[in-house]
Formats: C-alpha cells, structure tokens, sequence
C-alpha cells in the first residue's frame, strides 16, 4: 500500500473494504448454513431432494 499511494492518492479509503468484505462474506455463509441444516435435518426421512428448473422456453 505505501508503494501504491505515491500513484493513488485516495487508496486509503480501501482499508475500509479490506475490513469488511471478508466478515460480510462469513456473515452471508453463517444464514446460509442456519437456514439450510435444519431444512435438510428436519426434511422426513427417505425423501430426496430434486431440482425443479422452472421452464425457460428451450426445447430439445
């Protein structure tokens, strides 16, 4: 960053973001994981999880 701020003189304001893209990135992964375990632990036994695309107009 002291190389850097020679050439950009506002690389300061960076700082802010290096913080606090990664602890949004957890934050995001943590209701992520809340949400889908109990889905998954609490879904009755012996049913299986399917994917259902919705139709885009595409035909084969």
């Amino acid at each position: 960053m002291i190389i850097d701020s020679r050439y950009d003189r506002e690389i300061a304001k960076n700082y802010f973001w290096i913080i606090w893209y990664p602890v949004v990135f957890w934050m995001i992964n943590v209701l992520t994981v809340a949400v889908g375990v109990p889905k998954a632990i609490l879904k009755p036994k012996g049913q299986r999880a399917v994917w259902t695309s919705p139709d885009r107009g595409m035909r084969s």
